[in-house]
Order: structure tokens, then sequence, then C-alpha cells
């Protein structure tokens, strides 16, 4: 989470310039682009690719003849394959997927190789690309699995992270990434690589800005500001002290509390201790699980609430 230290200073902006007589077009802050964080330090493309699918369950001719249904349902089973390209981008920081995407499959193109049938496919969709993307003055290729069947194999927990609850079927496709020590999936076997086409850049529309008023109408009250930021737990804990752990997520949250602190006591707002008996199904009432920041600002009433997931299930802080 790199944002923590600009949120309040976007906020304190949005409060004071909602207050003048009609919006007005402000300056965005510099996000101090990372090299490791591709959603701040990328841009917005289009991306193509050609592949192949191979399948054991149809022969050639099926494949010719094939209905409509059946093509649905080949074509769920290639947009599973290509989920794994979360993998090596989040592994190795290259880009992050929308998950919408057109594929244009070429079914009079299918051929039988041994047992399998392979069907060749086009990829066409748009994606958060890293800056170092751009700067690769070679092609960029990346693994992609032929299909999802053969992916089990006797080496497959070497092939995602390391974390035991990240090892699951479930949270493959997010992790998996041959390149990783001891992954025995082979090219040629269990992947393709594939060569990224780099299309046409997003373009920015620098002219749009929130309409602020409507902003502070939180639970429909005029001049009533509300937010709440909620951090998790990367390994959950059975006697969770948020401001004492040293799991990833507090790192973060402490971060985020810290700056809150410094910033908020320039307004003099009032902290104080948010319980989890304030939410559903709380287990243990009187735990600490974050802190509420309240107070006025511009005639404006402003509640920010940091919570965090501290023996209390997320869905109930959402």
């Amino acid at each position: 989470m790199k944002f923590y230290g600009i949120i309040t200073s976007v906020l304190m902006s949005t409060l004071m310039f909602s207050c003048s007589p009609k919006s007005q077009k402000i300056a965005i802050p510099d996000l101090n682009k990372s090299a490791n964080f591709y959603s701040n330090a990328g841009t917005e493309t289009e991306i193509q690719f050609t592949a192949v699918y191979k399948t054991s369950d149809y022969k050639i001719d099926a494949i010719k003849n094939m209905d409509t249904y059946s093509k649905a349902s080949i074509e769920r089973n290639i947009k599973a394959s290509i989920k794994y390209l979360f993998g090596p981008l989040t592994n190795r920081e290259l880009a992050g997927m929308h998950t919408e995407m057109v594929l244009n499959i070429a079914w009079d193109q299918a051929y039988a190789e041994n047992d399998k049938v392979v069907i060749p496919y086009q990829y066409n969709g748009t994606w958060i690309v890293s800056d170092k993307i751009f700067k690769s003055t070679t092609k960029v290729s990346l693994p992609l699995p032929f299909n999802t069947n053969n992916l089990i194999t006797k080496g497959w927990l070497s092939c995602t992270d390391s974390s035991p609850e990240h090892q699951t079927e479930s949270f493959f496709w997010y992790f998996w990434d041959p390149s990783r020590s001891g992954c025995d999936h082979k090219l040629g076997e269990h992947y393709q690589m594939i060569d990224l086409v780099i299309g046409v850049q997003t373009v920015n529309t620098k002219e749009t800005f929130p309409e602020y008023q409507n902003m502070l109408k939180s639970n429909g009250i005029n001049n009533n500001f509300s937010m709440t930021f909620a951090f998790g737990y990367v390994e959950d804990s059975t006697d969770a002290n948020p401001d004492k752990d040293s799991d990833y997520g507090m790192g973060q949250y402490s971060k985020f509390i810290a700056k809150m602190d410094s910033d908020m006591a320039t307004t003099k707002f009032v902290k104080s201790a948010i319980l989890q008996k304030e939410y559903l199904n709380a287990q243990y009432p009187d735990k600490l699980i974050g802190y509420r920041y309240v107070g006025l600002l511009n005639n404006v009433n402003v509640e920010i609430k940091v919570v965090t997931s501290a023996n209390i299930d997320q869905m109930e802080l959402f």
C-alpha cells in the first residue's frame, strides 16, 4: 500500500475546495511514482497476443462441427488459462490485467497434435503496464498455460507463493509463475511463451474533477463527510493487536495512523478508539481495532475511521 502519504493531502484538498462557490479544477498531487508498484508507475494501454489452447477432451472432427454451446465451454476454459497471467505479471511487477477481454478463436485453424487438439486464438485486452516495459529494448514474453487441467503436478507448490495460506488451488492462478525456484512446469508441455504487442495508450483526461459538493453529503446530510479506511492482516493472528503486531498489513496501518496523527493535529481533530462492538458479530467486543478522527473543517463535519480486521471478519467492516 503506497498511497498512505498522499491520502490525507487529497482529503484536505477536497474539503477546502469543496467549500468554494463553484467547483474548481485543482492540481493533482504527484504520487511519487515507484518502480515497484505498477498501478502507480504504469500506463493503461491495449495489449494483444496470440496463443494456443490445447485439449484432449475433443477430436479434431468434433471441433470442426462444434455447436455454439460447446464452443462457449471452450472459451470459458481459455479465459481460465489466461487468468494465470496474473501470476507472472504480479510476481515480476510488470502489469495488471483488466478482467474484461475479447477473444478471437480461430476454430477453422484447429489442428491435431498427437492426442490433443490445438486451437489458436488472439487476445485483446486493456492492462496497466509498468513503465519499465515501455523502456524495454527487447520484446516482452510471458508464460501462459496451454490449459489448466495439467498444472497440479508433483511439484506444483513450488510454482506458487511460499506462504502456506497462498498454496491452495483456488489461489494458484494469482501466484503461479514457472520461473519460481523448484517449479516442475515445463515449456512446451505445461505452458507456452507469448509475445506482448503493446497497442494504443489510454488518453488521460486532465479536465475532469469531482463534484465536491456531492462528496459532502454522507448519509444524506449536507456538509457531512465520512470515510473509512480498512486494513487487513496478511497472516491472521489468534490474538490480534494492530498497534503492536509486526504483520505487514499492520505495518501499513501503523504508517497510515502516524500520517493521520500528524496531519490531524493541525486541525485539532479528536482521536478516539474504535472497538469491535461497533460492528456486527463481534467475538471480542472490547478489542481495539482502530481509531476515529472527528472534527470540523471549513464548516464541514468530518469523521474518518481507520480500522483493521483484528479478529473480526473483514466483511463486517465492509
